[in-house]
């Protein structure tokens, strides 16, 4: 029970912390062609509130692992992973708007576009945190595929459309995470993946400014978070694999061509699409496949709403930290350490939610290819 409410006190603090602007002005601006302005930073008030909500993170931390841990279900799953991305993009949120505290208004200008802060993602993190179901919703079916004749027709559009809607949310949650990696020294990359697990609390004693403190303890808190959707058994694994993934996409010409082959979705759906057509059984066994599928698209989208708040949270605070009002040695590599968990997290749930059957030590929903290869009764030597 004094967890529930630790947790309960945890996002009444965030809701009350991290207010939207109003919509219909931010509307408005981007009508006009005005960029979308920023948060504005904390006042002292707001400043000791996050302090204050500094303090119940472990207890917030251990909370989410203990939810996560008792999902017995792929949807129970899903919700708690969602919870735990929108606990990791509130806590970038807050990170940011303790920052803008403590720069110059103009460098704030200098510093930020529109595509890097997290102001307007206030009510995504908010649905994360208390209603993660809602962004779980499945994806629309495909045409009007309903009647007995179409339904091959129908898992075959929702399984190609399903398929190539997991690729394009993996390349907007990570290209431009994934490009900004590439961009770096291989030893720093591997430097950085190694100050992913490291404990960083006497570093911490380092920083003589206690908002910038307070900011930077709220990175390492989402950096905790993203840890935990690895688990400890994968986390090593998973980080290994992301930088052997990115060797990879970096032999391409593009992130985007690089991605593309990596997660192989032409081959995958070249051989469900073959299962489908060369099926002869009941069609009565289709449409139920055809509505797994196309709420798998609708799980990864949840997923990558909040994979992008957290991009764009790290951007940010990237940013910010280089500006020189306090200069922390370690910072950068705290970043693309970061950046690289956040990477493994959705490169490899797109590959769970595509279903390659790759990785077996991430094994979180039942995939597009074996939704179709068990719903057909496909035998494995078949497959």
């Amino acid at each position: 029970m004094a967890d529930i409410d630790i947790f309960a006190s945890y996002v009444n603090g965030i809701d009350a912390l991290l207010t939207p602007s109003d919509p219909r002005l931010e509307t408005a601006r981007s009508r006009d062609g005005e960029a979308v302005k920023p948060p504005s930073p904390f006042d002292d008030a707001q400043i000791l509130q996050a302090q204050q909500l500094l303090q119940q993170q472990p207890q917030v931390v251990v909370e989410l692992l203990n939810r996560w841990q008792a999902a017995t279900t792929a949807q129970s799953r899903s919700v708690e992973e969602v919870r735990i991305l929108g606990s990791a993009a509130a806590d970038l949120a807050m990170a940011e708007r303790l920052l803008y505290g403590v720069v110059d208004e103009s460098e704030i200008v200098e510093a930020v576009e529109r595509s890097d802060t997290t102001g307007g993602d206030e009510e995504t993190i908010r649905l994360a945190l208390t209603n993660p179901e809602a962004l779980l919703t499945p994806a629309r079916l495909p045409g009007a595929y309903r009647a007995p004749e179409d339904a091959r027709d129908a898992l075959l559009a929702a399984t190609y459309a399903s398929l190539e809607g997991i690729k394009q949310g993996a390349a907007d949650a990570s290209v431009d995470a994934i490009t900004g990696l590439l961009s770096r020294d291989l030893l720093l990359l591997k430097e950085a993946a190694e100050f992913v697990s490291k404990d960083l609390v006497d570093q911490l004693l380092d920083i003589s400014i206690s908002v910038v403190k307070s900011a930077v303890e709220y990175l390492l808190s989402a950096t905790d978070k993203l840890k935990l959707l690895m688990t400890p058994q994968a986390q090593q694994q998973m980080i290994d694999g992301a930088l052997d993934l990115l060797d990879k996409i970096g032999d391409d010409k593009s992130v985007m061509i690089g991605l593309g082959k990596l997660l192989a979705t032409d081959a995958v759906y070249n051989e469900a699409s073959g299962w489908i057509r060369g099926y002869t059984g009941s069609m009565e066994a289709m449409p139920p496949l055809t509505e797994q599928i196309v709420a798998l698209q609708g799980s990864y989208a949840g997923r990558v709403k909040l994979l992008k708040s957290i991009a764009k949270g790290l951007a940010i605070a990237g940013r910010l930290l280089a500006l020189g009002t306090v200069t922390i040695a370690w910072a950068p590599l705290a970043i693309v350490g970061a950046y690289i968990a956040m990477v493994a997290y959705a490169l490899y749930s797109a590959f769970d939610h595509i279903d390659s059957t790759r990785f077996p030590y991430f094994d979180r929903v039942v995939g597009v290819r074996t939704v179709v290869q068990q719903g057909l009764a496909v035998s494995p030597a078949a497959g």
